[in-house]
């Protein structure tokens, strides 16, 4: 006990991240990689179905970054940007991400975080103000990363290329566009954003398990994210919010809330001790409101 006092101490005296203690341990071995907390960064998160190459899905998210980055009011304060890409270099260097990350801090009420494709992500100051510690802070953005890692956009795209190449050759087979064949060609239109949106949903759920892995992986306590996801979503329910943008592009539930706490609860392992806050978290915080007059 004298030992975690000293620790306590210390970290209170110098600034560091405020430490937690971990309270057991996994209760069952990974069934697979993508449970295997100890093949981070050495695994295949990617799925199948895929047209673009890395490289093109890289060339695509920075065109459209140059142009976003016009749109946006990016924050050029160098103690908020560089504090809030310090944690994302510190997640992607813990997770399964194959391309550099580009990340921006964008001047917005809204609580939302947002990728592109090839490793462009944008946090708004919304969201920063809303987490109550840098875990929480973290752990939304663990979650970014992992649609990253999974190249979700490019495999969205991928899937109606595919669908729409399908529709195509329906056409040439069928003798060109009859009404049977237009009937048969909308069908498959009316179904496409249902499609979409089961795929979503599908990924969504792993991305909250992979960045679950990533946040602990990078020295934060995962329970983070479930308690963040959890707030928000009491305060739209209390009607104190309107539906926040992050609930808008990340549809959530209390069916992935809880699938998380399982996850974390079987696999990740015991840990001495996990970052929680600092005292730079604050300070960021403060520095919002001083430059961008946001109050909560």
């Amino acid at each position: 006990m004298r030992a975690v006092g000293v620790v306590l101490a210390l970290a209170l005296l110098t600034g560091a991240p405020r430490i937690g203690f971990a309270q057991s341990g996994a209760a069952r071995q990974p069934g697979n990689a993508l449970e295997d907390i100890g093949r981070v960064g050495n695994r295949n998160v990617t799925g199948v179905l895929n047209v673009f190459s890395l490289r093109e899905e890289m060339h695509m998210g920075r065109n459209y970054a140059q142009r976003l980055n016009g749109r946006l009011k990016i924050v050029k304060d160098p103690l908020i940007s560089e504090y809030v890409n310090r944690i994302g270099q510190n997640i992607g260097r813990n997770s399964d991400v194959k391309v550099p990350l580009t990340i921006r801090v964008v001047c917005d009420r809204q609580i939302n975080a947002f990728a592109l494709p090839g490793g462009f992500f944008y946090v708004n100051t919304g969201l920063i103000r809303f987490a109550r510690d840098e875990a929480e802070l973290a752990g939304v953005m663990g979650h970014e990363i992992a649609h990253i890692a999974g190249r979700r956009s490019t495999r969205q795209v991928s899937r109606g290329v595919l669908v729409n190449a399908a529709a195509e050759a329906l056409l040439e087979t069928y003798g060109g566009y009859n009404l049977g064949t237009m009937a048969a060609v909308n069908a498959a239109n009316a179904a496409l954003p249902l499609m979409f949106l089961k795929f979503s949903r599908t990924f969504e759920k792993k991305a909250d398990f992979l960045g679950m892995q990533y946040l602990y992986k990078a020295g934060y306590d995962p329970p983070a994210m479930v308690s963040f996801f959890e707030r928000l979503s009491a305060e739209e329910r209390s009607g104190r919010r309107s539906i926040p943008a992050f609930f808008c592009s990340h549809p959530l539930s209390s069916k992935r809330v809880k699938l998380v706490q399982k996850a974390i609860d079987e696999l990740l392992p015991a840990r001495p001790q996990y970052a929680i806050s600092n005292s730079e978290f604050e300070a960021v915080k403060a520095r919002i409101a001083e430059l961008f007059d946001e109050k909560r």
